[in-house]
């Protein structure tokens, strides 16, 4: 066995090797200083030997005889150096030797010990120690290499751990800024679709990007702070400068973006609710548009087809009523209906105003009902009109039917041509020829109303059969007013000419009789004069102002002196022709005037009004010709009242008192020419009871 100062350095004593035993201190702790040098080695084999097989270190003698504790120690350090498995328990010599010369050629620790004296039986206790301690040394100086390594990695390590945080924290918060800024961008657009299915997905979207998209972008922001206070903290800790990120990317423009970002996803969720809103409220407005169309467009319908059907007009005045209260009826039903159709109208508006996606079949829809109700609405203005004018139409036709029928029934009394051989009979004939005359007379307003309304209704009216049949009739009516007329005229006069044939007769056997009182011809030819005039004045008072001629040749023919005549004074004759009229004339026109109105009082005092509704239109058309009538007669009190005034004009002449007796004698042969009148009356007629002069 080699003594260990043959190695070329003194070993250490024991207390320097505990002294200088950082392993023993890191290995034990504040035990390692109660343990000797011996213990504090044995311990150190034991534990870095512990795992190996074969090898039970328990001193510092035959513990180490077999060589596999020495190569358990440098394996445990070194295990690059030798394999421990291909080692045997059976070959100590070769272990020692192995185990020695690894030592040496990869440790640098010298060879003290022979492979032989350590494999005896009893091999040198502290020889064995020393070089073991010399193992332990080693490795205790490669500890500490190590140790200043590890701490240098460690720090490199930090300063890599720091700049990878710090690169990293960069990357994500630009990351997550990028797509703030691509979101947000999103968020704020208010393209919004325009019908509901699409609106519908995009709330899915949006739900989507609240519940799939937001929340690890969240996450992702809150592993940007954790990882920026991890650095800080790792930061702080290695005593280094703060990082302070590049500008844009600090935790404060961070925090302002998101919450840009919170308020753009409020306020596009709140825009989301409202667009949402508005389009089911026009799918309501477009469903109930639609519903209201199919009613209107089916009203539309029914009221066109039952206005079809009351297009034929009345042909007769019985149906004319049913008819108009038929339109009237339907009217009732169809112009009411104007608020509904404005209401569909307005609907249709706010679809336009809102944008409603589906608003052109909506305006064309619209559209045809509105062409449909205007048309409607006109061709019920053309049927109403229609049906006022077959209405007026059959009315006047009415009036016109009615009007001839009593005309013809005046037509038989006016066309009669009776006339009797006595003066009283003649003069009574007369009187009822006035009243028929009077009656005639009325009809010439009506019949001349019921022209003008035919010519007003020809020209406004579309010509039909019906309006044809009404002028035809109207001109018959015009014609049989005319004929009615010239038949009384020639009644009239036929029997005027026979009352003035005869008082003119009686006048001449006047003349005669008083020639016996009155000797003197020149006052008996006034006389007859004075008579002859009254004889004309009530001829011409009743319109008769022809056949002059005729009857001065009859009166000649009795031998009545007429002046200028035989010497033939064509001026003269016409004076009498032109007689002015006389108050006795006047008196009677006024006493028949007033006979004629208290006839007409009378029958407007009747109260009866019929009993069914043709009888009290029949009376109706009756009460409408007797106004007419009444009305018409102001003309002929306005020529009494011209009259009054001029007999009053001449009230100042005065008659001499013998003209006077005569005119008295001849109103008593007048009495006996009248003598219906004064019996029935009880008095002389107020127009032959008077003379001239009055």
């Amino acid at each position: 066995m080699s003594h260990p100062q043959s190695a070329g350095s003194a070993a250490p004593t024991w207390p320097h090797m505990v002294m200088t035993c950082p392993v023993l201190q890191e290995e034990f702790g504040a035990s390692a200083a109660l343990l000797s040098a011996k213990e504090a080695l044995l311990v150190w084999c034991q534990r870095k030997t512990a795992s190996y097989p074969n090898v039970g270190i328990t001193d510092f003698s035959r513990s180490w005889s077999n060589g596999l504790g020495f190569n358990a120690l440098i394996h445990a350090h070194r295990p690059d150096l030798l394999d421990y498995g291909s080692l045997r328990p059976d070959r100590p010599l070769h272990n020692l030797t192995y185990a020695f010369h690894m030592a040496e050629q990869e440790l640098g620790i010298a060879q003290l010990l022979d492979p032989e004296d350590v494999a005896s039986l009893q091999p040198d206790e502290r020889s064995i120690m020393t070089y073991v301690s010399l193992y332990y040394h080693y490795f205790s100086r490669l500890h500490q290499g190590k140790t200043v390594q590890k701490r240098l990695a460690k720090i490199l390590l930090q300063l890599q751990e720091t700049e990878v945080l710090q690169t990293q924290y960069q990357q994500l918060v630009a990351d997550l800024l990028h797509w703030i800024t691509e979101k947000q961008a999103q968020l704020e657009m208010r393209n919004f679709p325009d019908s509901l299915p699409a609106m519908r997905q995009l709330l899915v979207d949006f739900a989507s990007f609240r519940a799939q998209e937001k929340p690890p972008r969240l996450q992702q922001r809150g592993a940007t702070e954790a990882l920026l206070f991890k650095l800080q903290t790792a930061l702080r800790a290695q005593n280094r400068r703060l990082f302070l990120p590049q500008e844009g990317l600090g935790p404060e423009e961070l925090s302002q973006r998101w919450a840009g970002l919170e308020r753009a996803e409020a306020a596009r969720s709140q825009a989301l609710q409202q667009r949402l809103l508005q389009l089911e409220r026009l799918e309501t407005l477009a469903r109930r548009f639609q519903r209201k169309a199919a009613l209107r467009e089916s009203f539309l319908k029914d009221a066109e087809q039952v206005l079809d059907h009351a297009r034929a007009l009345p042909a007769s005045p019985a149906t004319v009523e049913a008819a108009t209260q038929r339109l009237g009826m339907l009217e009732a039903g169809i112009l009411p209906q104007e608020g509904r159709f404005q209401a569909l109208a307005e609907i249709a508006d706010i679809l336009q105003q809102e944008h409603y996606h589906d608003w052109a079949d909506v305006a064309h829809r619209h559209e045809k009902i509105t062409q449909r109700w205007k048309r409607l609405l006109q061709h019920l203005q053309e049927h109403r009109k229609q049906m006022t004018g077959v209405q007026a139409v059959l009315s006047l036709l009415q009036e016109v039917e009615a009007a001839s029928d009593q005309l013809r029934e005046l037509q038989v009394p006016a066309s009669s041509m009776t006339c009797t051989q006595h003066l009283a009979e003649v003069v009574e004939l007369l009187q009822r020829h006035d009243l028929l005359e009077a009656q005639v007379s009325t009809h010439e307003a009506h019949v001349s109303h019921l022209a003008h309304q035919t010519a007003e209704l020809y020209s406004s009216l579309v010509t039909s059969v019906e309006m044809l049949q009404v002028k035809a009739k109207a001109e018959s009516l015009a014609q049989l007013y005319q004929n009615l007329m010239s038949l009384a005229l020639e009644a009239k006069l036929h029997r005027h000419q026979a009352v003035c044939v005869d008082l003119v007769k009686r006048g001449c056997d006047f003349s005669a009789r008083g020639s016996s009182t009155q000797p003197d011809p020149r006052e008996r030819a006034e006389a007859v004069q004075r008579e002859w005039q009254l004889i004309w004045t009530r001829l011409e008072k009743r319109g008769l102002r022809l056949h002059t001629s005729l009857l001065l040749r009859q009166v000649e023919k009795w031998g009545v002196p007429v002046r200028g005549r035989g010497r033939g004074g064509a001026g003269e004759g016409t004076c009498l022709c032109s007689a002015p009229p006389s108050s006795p004339q006047y008196l009677a026109d006024a006493a028949e005037g007033a006979a004629w109105l208290r006839e007409r009082r009378q029958e407007l005092e009747t109260a009866f009004c019929g009993e069914d509704q043709a009888a009290a239109e029949a009376m109706l058309l009756r009460h409408q010709r007797l106004e007419r009538a009444v009305r018409s007669f102001a003309a002929e009190l306005s020529r009494l009242d011209e009259q009054a005034r001029a007999a009053a004009a001449r009230a100042s002449l005065r008659v001499r008192a013998k003209k006077g007796d005569k005119w008295r004698v001849f109103v008593g042969l007048a009495g006996e020419s009248y003598p219906s009148l004064g019996r029935g009356r009880g008095r002389v007629p107020p127009s032959l009871g008077r003379s001239p002069a009055d």
